[in-house]
């Protein structure tokens, strides 16, 4: 829903306006029309009000979901005056300002389970981020897709890791080649108070084979992890050092797996997929798992290296311990 001379509209149609609907997206256009609390509301606004106060609306709405982009703090504070976070169990704020962070500590969220965040990468929007984190009731699910997040994930882990099924570390847009931490001591981190977490989404930088091997062995460590999403981030040094994959061990029962792993480079993210499968489900639950490939740079001398290397593939375990490899649709800003 794009906000234009509709703002308070959105906001009567969820409080019980429309009675059945339960999932509001709402999109705020930089440069469109806006309604100004301060002039007068047209003819149509104002029979659209009036009839807020029919006897057949029904008061409070069935809001479950609400999704707000780039939202000024006045039109949040129109949300939070018709208490429509009363009764919201997923909430998405994109882009969200700080002073939106800010005011949202002060509000209500008794029902919550899911929260989705992004914000830009600076040390006041990560610091009132997790203000607002550390103020709401146990939540199941939490996506924070902004680079810097240290705060906001230490909060998340402090006051709903025991509740946690699910946590998306990966950041959008812009986001996804900034700097990214290692998080071989995040995962560990999150051993100690997500006991619950089967749903976790990372994004990584392809790193030594030591660090490589150290944090998948780690986040198979995670007791009940069933899925697993990982973006791994290259940049052009990766063909020049040693690999994971050229590394690992693989049982006798498969040789010819284990001489494709001698044959082919790290970049083959086939094999790449089911060789990290194969290494984090060795001590774990691990269902499937999801990879994704993004390159900063792109060597000039390798033929056809963006197709090659920006993809995706899914493993999955099948009975008797076999595992499952198919290639992905590409993302949108994958596709050429």
């Amino acid at each position: 829903m794009l906000i234009d001379y509709n703002v308070k509209a959105a906001v009567e149609l969820a409080n019980g306006l429309a009675p059945n609907l339960s999932q509001v997206h709402i999109v705020e256009e930089q440069t469109g029309g806006r309604l100004d609390p301060e002039e007068p509301v047209g003819p149509v606004l104002q029979t659209f009000f009036q009839t807020r106060k029919d006897e057949h609306i029904l008061h409070g709405g069935n809001l479950q979901h609400l999704s707000l982009n780039a939202v000024s703090l006045d039109y949040f504070k129109d949300w939070q005056k018709h208490d429509a976070f009363l009764r919201i169990r997923v909430l998405q704020l994109w882009d969200v300002s700080e002073s939106v962070l800010t005011e949202a500590v002060s509000c209500q969220f008794p029902l919550l389970k899911s929260l989705a965040l992004s914000f830009p990468g600076w040390d006041s929007y990560d610091e009132a981020a997790s203000a607002f984190v550390s103020s709401l009731p146990p939540l199941e699910s939490i996506r924070l897709s902004s680079s810097q997040k240290e705060h906001t994930f230490q909060a998340a882990l402090r006051y709903h890791g025991k509740s946690l099924t699910m946590l998306s570390l990966v950041p959008l847009g812009s986001d996804i080649y900034d700097v990214v931490p290692s998080f071989t001591n995040w995962i560990t981190q999150i051993q100690l108070h997500c006991l619950n977490i089967r749903d976790l989404q990372l994004s990584v930088h392809r790193r030594t084979l030591k660090e490589e091997g150290s944090l998948f062995r780690t986040i198979g460590g995670i007791p009940h992890l069933t899925n697993l999403s990982l973006r791994l981030i290259c940049g052009n040094e990766i063909e020049e050092r040693d690999s994971f994959l050229n590394s690992l061990d693989y049982p006798a029962s498969d040789p010819e797996l284990s001489r494709a792993m001698l044959r082919n480079s790290a970049l083959h993210s086939g094999l790449l997929a089911q060789a990290i499968f194969y290494t984090v489900a060795q001590e774990s639950y691990l269902q499937r798992l999801t990879l994704g490939i993004r390159c900063t740079l792109y060597p000039k001398r390798v033929a056809g290296f963006p197709n090659w290397c920006c993809c995706r593939w899914r493993c999955l375990r099948t009975s008797g311990n076999k595992t499952i490899v198919r290639e992905l649709e590409k993302d949108e800003d994958c596709k050429d």
